[in-house]
């Protein structure tokens, strides 16, 4: 990915006086570089006192995601200063390594009158692919400029541009080199220069600064939060400060076997819940059965017939009794056989009966009391 143009650069460091990162090149006190047209890639960085391996303390450079990336460096120096109850020289900070390092709150924010160089206030430094004047045979370096030295190469190409004008003077759409120069024994503002110098653009420079160059994000790429966190909550030593990452520390560093066990509850549940239903699918009733279980059950009883031609139906209940039963029984009521004989005699006409004047029940017209009723016929 493509860093920043030379007008974006000189802009974004023109009043960045923070000291960061030096280049590689400083051991030497000089170079003279062409940049490559990639241009300047940003990063944020922040030097963390930590005890390495051997219980030693030593200072690991952070690439800070900053305070909007929730990085725990920046939140906490937000607390410190949000917290007015904590006093400027407080120990906020232990390192209980070798030397053991204590900072205070005033250092920690590097506020006046304490050591900068304690501060864990971050510093924009800005990562470029360089051609080395001295090493034309050599591939494309990459270096990281620090504060300081970032704006001396910007205060160069901003000289630059102003005696060529912004499009000629543009270093990565006109390539021209730059001396840069380093003396450790100067104050830190003054520690290094950059200007223009004459050096020629040969062939070989314009092959290099036309290849392809090496892929800047990987120098620049925000560490992790959690990791950063990592190395600094031991030395905490305020109470009442949680980075915003904290959940995520916790799912980290939880123990392989509890974190398995709390994934692995919630799913056993689910596979005995889907168990569960899988036998009980068989057995559970279809839509509308238990309606019809209820309806035959409360079905009125239907008529029983004759299971043969020996059997008849109770003329009061329509239970089915035998041929020649003379009492129901199911209901117990009692009745008179008729003949082959008596039947007879309706095929031949219709045979006479009489009402009783009391229910009005039809009765053989011989019949001298009413079988319903009881009531004495004439």
């Amino acid at each position: 990915m493509a860093g920043m143009g030379s007008t974006d650069f000189v802009t974004s460091v023109k009043n960045d006086n923070k000291l960061g990162e030096v280049w590689n090149w400083k051991k030497e006190g000089k170079a003279v570089i062409f940049v490559h047209p990639i241009g300047f890639k940003p990063r944020h960085s922040v030097w963390l006192p930590t005890i390495n391996d051997e219980g030693k303390t030593q200072n690991k450079r952070f690439n800070s995601p900053t305070i909007k990336g929730h990085c725990p460096i920046a939140e906490f120096r937000q607390f410190l200063r949000d917290n007015e109850d904590i006093e400027d020289d407080d120990v906020v900070f232990v390192v209980d390594g070798k030397p053991k390092i204590e900072l205070t709150k005033g250092d920690v924010l590097g506020l006046k009158g304490y050591d900068w160089k304690n501060s864990l206030k971050g510093g924009k430094e800005y990562a470029m692919a360089v051609v080395d004047t001295d090493n034309i045979e050599g591939e494309l370096q990459i270096i990281v400029a620090g504060a300081a030295c970032s704006n001396a190469v910007s205060k160069a190409i901003r000289n630059q541009m102003e005696e060529e004008g912004e499009e000629k003077g543009d270093i990565l759409k006109h390539p021209y080199a730059l001396k840069l120069t380093y003396d450790e024994k100067e104050s830190p503002n003054k520690m290094y220069d950059a200007f223009f110098h004459k050096h020629k653009l040969t062939e070989e420079i314009q092959a290099l600064l036309e290849s392809e160059a090496p892929d800047l994000d990987k120098f620049c790429e925000d560490d992790d939060p959690v990791e950063i966190w990592e190395h600094m909550q031991d030395s905490v030593t305020v109470e009442g400060f949680e980075p915003s990452i904290l959940e995520m520390v916790q799912e980290r560093t939880e123990p392989p076997k509890e974190k398995e066990k709390k994934e692995s509850k919630p799913k056993k549940e689910k596979e005995e819940k889907k168990e569960s239903k899988t036998e009980e699918k068989p057995s559970k009733p279809k839509k509308g059965r238990r309606k019809v279980v209820k309806q035959e059950e409360e079905k009125p009883k239907e008529e029983e017939k004759p299971a043969d031609e020996d059997m008849d139906v109770c003329p009061a209940c329509d239970g089915a009794i035998a041929w020649d039963a003379e009492q129901c029984p199911h209901c117990d009521a009692k009745f008179e056989l008729e003949t082959e004989e008596d039947n007879s005699s309706g095929d031949e006409g219709t045979e006479e009966k009489k009402k009783c004047p009391e229910c009005e029940v039809e009765l053989d017209a011989d019949a001298k009391r009413c079988t319903s009723c009881g009531e004495k016929l004439k």
